[in-house]
């Protein structure tokens, strides 16, 4: 069971946890401040749920994440040099895609070198 919510009637109502066909994941390297894709577009939302970003650099730095080319930004992640950041929430409380079939991006605030691990579950419209 991955989450219990009251209604005003007191009943309990269960999320059911995402099917392991609706997971995705995607691995990204990132050496430089250019956005780049973190998980492709899809036909339907991508929703990210758990974000890994190794800074296998010299140089600190934020990462910041958008669920579209040149959106909001919608997380940020600070990455000291030699070390790894991220989050991780269940795939029902994930952060939602503002707009289906688009690509998230990330993007340094400072050169470095970066390996990103993005986790998605996909959800219709």
């Amino acid at each position: 069971m991955s989450g219990v919510y009251g209604g005003s009637s007191a009943t309990a109502v269960i999320s059911p946890p995402a099917i392991r066909a609706a997971k995705g994941e995607q691995k990204t390297s990132i050496g430089n401040t250019v956005e780049t894709t973190i998980i492709t577009a899809g036909v339907n939302f991508r929703d990210l749920y758990g974000l890994i970003v190794a800074n296998t650099g010299v140089t600190a730095t934020a990462f910041n994440v958008r669920s579209q080319t040149g959106g909001a930004i919608l997380a940020t992640v600070e990455v000291p040099a030699g070390d790894t950041r991220g989050f991780m929430l269940p795939a029902d409380s994930s952060i939602d895609q503002a707009v289906a079939a688009s690509p998230w991006t990330g993007q340094a605030t400072s050169s470095t070198n970066l390996e990103i691990t993005a986790l998605y579950v996909e959800n219709g419209p």
